[in-house]
């Protein structure tokens, strides 16, 4: 169960978060939103946990970040990207005391990790502009989407939300920025997360894309050794 609860952290930073162009009258290209994990009851205990779990990303410029914390802070994820200079992008990581600083990481890697609505394995995406939702404020339309793996993923995503795209696109990306997530946890018995917008910010510290001074603790690894490491676990 924990190497699943690792693969879950692990998609919520794959998910992509950068956007196509959109036609809207005004835009919001720097900011930072917070999404919430809705409660998922307390029937299973381990699936419990992830109560309260949340995603905030952040973006400016040419930069953009993620940050997932899960169980509590126990599971924290920090990405950030530099589309202007790949030599900045790391992400570090802390699984339950496993602590990661992800450096060397070229941009089509960063992509598969820090992108937030462009998909290299998406099979389909369908969009029904006639189921909408309201979301803090921004008008919001259904997204469907299945992956190679078969697993299905629904948002409602905004066109007035535009982050910097990511410097390798993927061919499948969503049209609009998702403020509503449901993602098939690949379990096969149709359990899956749902996360929703609880705060948009429309400016963001530019210090949130520095490095921290200090990671000590951290074991300092390449994108390729630390998904070695993964493809490990449990093996």
């Amino acid at each position: 169960m924990i190497k699943k609860i690792f693969q879950i952290a692990l998609l919520l930073t794959v998910v992509a978060w950068t956007t196509t162009p959109a036609n809207a009258q005004k835009k919001l290209k720097e900011g930072v939103i917070t999404l919430t994990l809705e409660d998922l009851g307390d029937d299973n205990p381990q699936m419990a946990m992830m109560n309260g779990s949340t995603m905030t990303f952040f973006f400016s410029g040419d930069k953009n970040r993620v940050d997932v914390n899960m169980m509590g802070g126990m599971m924290r994820i920090n990405a950030v990207t530099d589309n202007k200079d790949a030599a900045k992008n790391f992400v570090l990581m802390d699984m339950m005391g496993m602590k990661y600083h992800i450096v060397e990481i070229d941009p089509e890697e960063m992509g598969a990790t820090n992108s937030f609505s462009s998909f290299d394995n998406l099979s389909d995406i369908k969009y029904d502009k006639k189921d909408r939702k309201n979301i803090l404020g921004y008008d919001c339309y259904k997204a469907t989407a299945t992956n190679e793996e078969g697993q299905s993923y629904v948002y409602y995503i905004t066109d007035r939300i535009q982050p910097p795209k990511p410097a390798n696109e993927s061919a499948n990306m969503l049209e609009g920025f998702p403020l509503r997530m449901e993602i098939d946890l690949g379990m096969g018995d149709g359990s899956k997360m749902v996360f929703t917008a609880t705060e948009i910010e429309p400016k963001v510290d530019k210090e949130a894309f520095t490095p921290p001074a200090d990671t000590e603790g951290y074991q300092k690894i390449t994108m390729e050794e630390f998904l070695k490491e993964m493809n490990s676990m449990g093996n």
